[in-house]
């Protein structure tokens, strides 16, 4: 039975248009945003929507102190994802937006739910034991929504394209988890599996808290984030050796790939501390701006 909630979006809903959408998704998610920019024209309001609908979702857990709160904020997207397609929708924009997506792009609302319920689950998360559950995290969040970006731009991919798209999405998601590990540690939440010494090489909040820009991390911190790292490396080695193969429109969509890439080697260059970090770390920086311009104009990711 669909539990009625109170619109708990609304105090953060953007305005209507998608210029307000892009607004909002370029306040919110930058990287996700420029990415989008890249996208062929006929897609890019569907990916906008998708974005945005991402981002709504995965900021519920940062602004809010009560895990129940997040709960019934959640279940509020999860009722509305539910609706899409059917006419019922929430009169919310970025609900609407995906509603037309869910139409005219022929979108099965059951990943959209999987997305609801992987953020639902995340509220109060637990330490990965080893790598295959950081990859069963990311698969269901950033996999999720790379899937989707591929299903609006061709939904009759092949097998090698999802492939390529899986791997890109584990980059993104896992170097993303990396860089935010201090800011993470903070409010309790820890990413890190063990590294390759076992229940030796266990990260806990507190190393990482400990952790400062003037000091190296100790070796069993960096074990675990050189763990997590070189698995997401070896993730975009593999997308991108199926590149060649993936039509134009096809690369523009596995851009995140571009920025994993980045986001990597910057976190190689600071010897694995992510607290030698300019203010926003996931984001690309001006000279990264340039090269990822480069990258969508070769086709590249």
């Amino acid at each position: 039975m669909r539990m009625n909630s109170p619109n708990f979006a609304t105090d953060s809903a953007p305005e209507v248009g998608n210029i307000d959408l892009a607004r909002r998704l370029r306040e919110g998610d930058r990287p996700q945003f420029l990415c989008c920019l890249f996208a062929p024209e006929e897609h890019y309001d569907a990916l906008l929507a998708l974005y945005n609908f991402n981002l709504e979702i995965a900021r519920v857990r940062l602004t809010v102190s009560d895990p129940v709160v997040g709960q019934l904020r959640l279940k509020w997207w999860y009722d509305a994802a539910e609706r899409l397609g059917s006419g019922t929708a929430p009169n919310h924009p970025v609900v609407q937006a995906m509603d037309r997506v869910a139409r005219d792009r022929g979108i099965d609302t059951v990943d959209l739910l999987s997305l609801v319920q992987a953020h639902a689950d995340d509220l109060a998360p637990a330490p990965p034991a080893h790598m295959d559950d950081l990859y069963r995290y990311v698969d269901r969040t950033a996999g999720i929504i790379q899937n989707l970006a591929v299903r609006i731009v061709d939904p009759k991919a092949a097998d090698g394209t999802k492939a390529a798209a899986a791997g890109v999405a584990r980059a993104w998601g896992l170097s993303r988890l990396l860089w935010a590990a201090p800011l993470h540690a903070a409010r309790g939440w820890l990413y890190l599996p063990p590294g390759p010494n076992g229940a030796a090489g266990r990260v806990t909040a507190a190393d990482l808290k400990a952790l400062r820009a003037d000091a190296a991390p100790p070796d069993h911190v960096v074990a675990s984030l050189r763990l997590v790292a070189e698995a997401a490396e070896e993730a975009l080695r593999r997308a991108r050796s199926r590149r060649d193969v993936l039509p134009a429109p096809m690369r523009a969509a596995l851009l995140p790939g571009a920025l994993a890439g980045m986001a990597l080697n910057r976190l190689r260059r600071v010897d694995f501390n992510p607290t030698k970090r300019p203010p926003r770390p996931d984001e690309p920086g001006p000279l990264d701006m340039i090269r990822l311009w480069l990258w969508a104009q070769a086709g590249r990711y």
